[in-house]
């Protein structure tokens, strides 16, 4: 529901670009969700099928973030998105409009998670030994734990590469902008994540 909510404004914001990375993100997520179903409904099925449902998921999110022109870069922000619909200039409506612009696909996906896959229900194997187990919110943070795991080593990474490359000539052009990035989805990540396992 909330997905829903964020879905028509994030479009909206992306401008020429936004009808089709929405029939995009549309199709992909109806198609992982199928699949998701499928695997979920296996009899046989290996227990690492969760943790790569959710990788999944979380590379389809990332996926629609670059697929929507968006790169690790400054000076590729669509700052377009901040005049969407107004003809004048104000900060907050502006910073606003830019942040759902940037950020609207990792929104999209943490928000669009099935619920089953976040709160522990979903479990490979039959539906009967499914239904046996009530959903509870306490696997929800085990999921989510995991989610923010990858993104913190994704945040990692890149200060270990800018630490690295710190006297390289492209230091403040490509490694400084990707570690910036990187740190403001973990912080997306992170507050939204919350919201997904309150709502859960």
């Amino acid at each position: 529901a909330l997905a829903l909510a964020v879905l028509p404004l994030w479009l909206l914001v992306l401008g020429p670009v936004g009808a089709q990375s929405g029939l995009l993100a549309l199709v992909q997520c109806v198609s992982l969700r199928i699949l998701l179903t499928q695997v979920a409904t296996t009899q046989h099925c290996h227990p690492a099928a969760r943790p790569l449902a959710l990788v999944a998921w979380r590379l389809w999110g990332r996926q629609i973030f670059y697929a929507t022109g968006h790169h690790n870069s400054f000076s590729k922000l669509q700052y377009s998105a901040a005049f969407v619909g107004f003809d004048t200039f104000e900060f907050a409506r502006a910073g606003s409009l830019l942040f759902i612009n940037t950020f609207g696909s990792e929104m999209l996906w943490l928000l669009a998670m099935p619920p089953d896959l976040i709160t522990g229900g979903w479990a490979p194997g039959s539906v009967q030994a499914r239904s046996k187990a009530p959903p509870s919110k306490e696997g929800a943070g085990w999921e989510i734990a995991g989610l923010l795991a990858a993104q913190t080593l994704d945040v990692l990474l890149s200060m270990v590469c800018v630490t690295i490359q710190r006297r390289h000539l492209m230091v403040w052009a490509i490694f400084a902008p990707k570690f910036v990035v990187d740190g403001a989805m973990h912080l997306v990540h992170t507050a939204l994540a919350a919201t997904v396992v309150w709502a859960a």
